[in-house]
């Protein structure tokens, strides 16, 4: 360590003669001691407000690493649940597609289903209506042939009337 005040105020010198004058000297030795005492109290109380600035320069940068890591961990968990998120919607979109055409495939099989089937009972009626028909028609022709046989029989009756009237005639004026 450099000269402290007290090494500067305990300094004597030899005398000689013709030398400087004692009492200057010691007005001078004293007002150095003052001024250097004051600068090296100064000095003392900025090297200690240096150790303290540095203590917490130190602290701040362990703050400041601790941030910059939180944000790296912040920004990684964001990411991924920026990409978990997307990840999902996209599988959940892909499900809803798939969905979306598992049912369209079941409304077309349904379609050609019922399709199939209106066609099929379309026909079935077709023959129905068409034997429904044919009965009809042979029934008229049964009462149609019904009804000349009627007629017929109903002129065979009413000409043996006449006769068996005509033969009661004959046999009553006999």
């Amino acid at each position: 360590m450099g000269i402290t005040p007290m090494d500067i105020n305990n300094k004597e010198f030899k005398k000689s003669f013709r030398g400087y004058d004692i009492d200057d000297v010691d007005d001078f030795l004293e007002q150095v001691v003052e001024d250097y005492e004051k600068l090296f109290k100064e000095n003392g109380a900025l090297r200690e407000k240096m150790a303290t600035l540095s203590e917490k320069i130190e602290h701040y940068s362990k703050i400041e690493m601790t941030l910059q890591n939180t944000l790296v961990l912040a920004q990684g968990a964001a990411d991924q649940a920026k990409s978990n998120s997307q990840k999902e919607a996209e599988l959940i979109i892909k499900n809803a597609n798939d969905t979306a055409q598992r049912i369209i495939d079941q409304a077309h099989t349904e379609v050609v289903r019922i399709t199939s089937e209106y066609e099929k009972v379309k026909k079935e009626f077709q023959l129905f209506k068409s034997k429904y028909k044919n009965f009809i028609q042979t029934q008229l022709d049964i009462l149609s042939e019904i009804d000349d046989e009627e007629d017929e029989s109903s002129d065979s009756t009413a000409d043996d009337a006449k006769e068996a009237s005509k033969t009661n005639n004959v046999v009553d004026s006999d």
